[in-house]
């Protein structure tokens, strides 16, 4: 009799183990989405202008290309921190002349989608003459 009362609460025990292990396993942490983060560096001498609000629109519309872009490389594996570094003109008139990738980040897909996003933004026309920027698409 005591051996079939071991039996049934080793039975019962294994019964309340199981789900909590089978639990335990299936609620995998999610993978956290990239971090997508934007600076510049302002190349030019403004001559005194200041493009600061010039350069607050322009850094928001960037932004803004650079992250609808960016939904396609959102799920690729990132290992390390990565920066895509592009300098560019604007013209008074607001092309964009003279870019050139600075610093790749070695992944075709991420360096394609910040280049894309500088190519994607509308440039208004400066307060002053041609400005010159670097401008750091960092991914992490």
């Amino acid at each position: 009799m005591k051996s079939l009362r071991f039996l049934a609460v080793i039975l019962f025990a294994s019964c309340l183990i199981t789900p909590a292990h089978a639990q335990a396993t299936t609620q995998k942490a999610a993978p956290q989405p990239p971090v997508l983060k934007l600076s510049i560096d302002l190349l030019s001498d403004t001559g005194g202008v200041d493009v600061s609000p010039y350069v607050k629109s322009m850094v928001s519309d960037l932004r803004k290309n650079w992250l609808r872009l960016a939904v396609d490389t959102s799920n690729q594996p990132l290992t390390k921190k990565e920066e895509t570094t592009i300098t560019f003109a604007i013209a008074p008139d607001g092309t964009v002349s003279a870019m050139k990738l600075d610093g790749s980040t070695h992944n075709v897909a991420l360096d394609k989608t910040a280049w894309a996003a500088v190519q994607a933004t509308s440039y208004l026309p400066l307060p002053t003459g041609d400005l010159k920027l670097r401008v750091h698409f960092v991914v992490n």
